[in-house]
């Protein structure tokens, strides 16, 4: 009997570690890891890395499982979920190609949450492997190699196993190591969905520990309002500031839905879809690469006689033009320095395009200056938001906002716009720091993006990120995406969703002609949220699923609070950070992050049983 257990807790092991090893190679690089694939000849799509895994470990699964942990009607769900994800994955392969196994991958990955459970034991993780572990890490925060999305994820887990070592002067000296080497920065530098699910995740460890702290109720309070306060300051003082207020500034994204919604009824009864008959399965890393390449080949390639000298501002020029700027506007929002210039490869001279004036943004050609106000519309940003031009400019700068709003007078960006004839484009922000003493600190937090926003002379550089204008497009984008998901979901009446690889294109962007270089290449959009992704791929059994996540969730988190566990909380805090961030991004159709956070999330149930299990 103890020869079974053993064999069964060695599969066990090598489960976990596989998923370890991989999880660890998705968060040092993660599109280039997960792109990493098999290729076989009697296949037209390959096999990648995620997938390997998941046939390395189900035979690990179904050797070491007992088969009592879960009862005959759990178990028949699960086999009916396998059949339902399965039969539409072969169905939409067989209508529609490959790209039915990508969408089919958003069901298939949850699977690591029953892995998480069966593999784990506390037994695995002896005192010398999670020392390893915390090294690791520490490592990986000093020398900053690593994605930022994990670092909320890699500190709880470094707090976790530190606070697990019995020896008391060993716990003092990882956390202190903890302390210098954690890149507190990493927390605000992020996209700002991830930053937002930050925030909540820490704003739930706040109230949670505040719960199970062993004070008397008034001073719970005392301490969360306390605690609360500091992490808000923090948070406000130094992150992103636009980040969040374009998150919250309800009636000014309800403002630029409205307008653009106009455009889109204006342009509705003219408008014939493209049709586009190639469907890519994924755009490889390395076509991103190659791209980004030429474009680098085509700036170093302008001679500067393409330049007209009018265009070909001195230093001293440059200062004129700040003065004259400063006069005209009113108000008197001064200009109290600029963080970056444009140099002009073949040239020392500096190449002014737009200052971030009140006046309608001018983009400015490498040879010609078009005079056209130019709306925020037009720019690239990350979203995948084209300019207009048809032509391939290779080189334009434009203010991101065509004037300025009156609720944040105190920043103005310059974002510089350039685009290869492959419409693939790269953003580089820079901001003018502006002083005016009747608007709030808008633009406040520190720069810690030296080669991206250079510091000026004087008082430490205040780091705004992305311009809010930009921010408010970014999102009414994504809500774009959203409305025709649901619109066409609803008007089809698809009760359990549409076939897996059927390529969703909405038909909002396609009439603005946003994501332009996305879904022309492509053949479809991506929806910028799993769970609505699940929802439109498998209906009511997929809203269904999604209910049955957050019933876990939760239950998890009333088993944490109710034992007083920080490692419950810690743990439920992670997932909750995710989870919000799901709402905003892809997480659970990408390899790099479902197969970690859902591998976390079954772990975190198995810890939860193993608490429970009497002395």
């Amino acid at each position: 009997m103890r020869e079974r257990k053993d064999y069964k807790n060695t599969l066990r092991y090598t489960g976990l570690g596989l998923i370890g090893i991989f999880s660890l190679f998705y968060v040092l690089f993660p599109r280039v890891f997960a792109e990493m694939h098999l290729s076989f000849s009697f296949l037209n799509f390959p096999v990648f890395v995620g997938e390997i895994l998941l046939f390395l470990c189900l035979p690990l699964f179904f050797l070491s499982i007992d088969f009592k942990q879960l009862t005959n009607r759990q178990w028949w769900l699960v086999i009916g979920y396998a059949v339902f994800v399965l039969s539409k994955a072969f169905y939409g392969y067989h209508h529609w190609g490959p790209l039915a196994f990508r969408h089919a991958a958003l069901f298939y990955y949850p699977i690591f949450i029953l892995f998480g459970v069966v593999f784990y034991r506390k037994e695995l993780f002896t005192e010398e492997i999670r020392k390893c572990i915390i090294f690791l890490f520490c490592a990986l925060f000093l020398a900053r190699f690593f994605d930022f999305s994990w670092v909320l994820t890699m500190a709880a887990l470094t707090g976790i196993l530190i606070k697990s070592l019995p020896n008391k002067r060993e716990r003092y000296f990882f956390l202190g190591l903890l302390l210098l080497t954690l890149p507190y920065h990493a927390f605000i530098a992020e996209a700002r969905t991830y930053v937002f699910g930050f925030f909540i995740g820490f704003c739930f460890l706040i109230i949670a520990m505040t719960i199970i702290s062993p004070f008397r109720c008034p001073y719970k309070i005392l301490l969360f309002v306390s605690i609360f306060s500091l992490f808000l300051f923090i948070m406000i003082r130094y992150s992103f500031v636009n980040a969040f207020n374009s998150i919250f500034q309800i009636k000014r994204i309800a403002a630029v839905f409205k307008e653009y919604q106009t455009e889109i009824e204006k342009r509705k009864p003219a408008f014939v879809p493209k049709k586009l008959e190639n469907v890519a399965l994924y755009n490889p890393e390395n076509d991103l690469i190659e791209d980004f390449t030429q474009l680098e080949k085509s700036k170093k390639s302008i001679s500067s006689s393409n330049i007209k000298a009018s265009e070909a501002l001195s230093v001293k020029a440059l200062e004129e033009k700040k003065a004259s700027v400063q006069e005209k506007s009113v108000a008197g929002p001064e200009i109290v320095s600029i963080t970056n210039t444009v140099v002009n490869p073949e040239s020392e001279n500096l190449t002014l395009k737009q200052l971030g004036t009140s006046s309608p943004a001018k983009v400015l050609d490498v040879s010609v200056v078009q005079s056209s106000p130019t709306p925020a519309a037009t720019l690239t940003n990350s979203t995948g938001i084209n300019t207009a031009s048809e032509k391939p400019i290779l080189n334009q700068i434009a203010t991101s906002s065509p004037v300025m709003s009156q609720e944040e007078p105190a920043v103005k960006a310059v974002e510089i716009v350039e685009e290869s004839v492959f419409q693939k484009s790269v953003i580089k922000l820079e901001t003018l720091r502006i002083k005016d003493s009747n608007s709030p600190l808008v633009n406040s937090g520190k720069n810690f993006w030296p080669n991206i926003m250079k510091k000026s002379d004087g008082p430490p550089q205040s780091f705004v990120g992305r311009n809010v204008e930009g921010a408010h497009i970014n999102t009414v984008f994504r809500l774009f995406i959203w409305r025709d998901m649901i619109a066409e979901l609803t008007g089809q009446k698809k009760f359990f969703g549409f076939d897996f690889g059927k390529p969703f294109r909405s038909i909002s962007l396609e009439i603005l002609d946003w994501g332009e270089g996305e879904w022309q290449r492509d053949g479809w959009i991506a929806s910028h949220n799993s769970f609505l992704s699940i929802i439109y791929r498998s209906g009511i059994i997929g809203f269904c699923f999604i209910l049955s996540l957050l019933g876990l969730l939760w239950f998890m988190i009333r088993g944490f609070i109710a034992l007083k566990s920080v490692t419950g909380i810690l743990l439920c805090g992670i997932l909750i950070s995710w989870f919000v961030a799901a709402n905003f991004l892809l997480i659970f159709e990408l390899p790099y992050t479902a197969i970690p956070v859902w591998t976390l999330f079954g772990m975190t149930l198995g810890y939860l049983k193993e608490q429970r299990k009497p002395a």
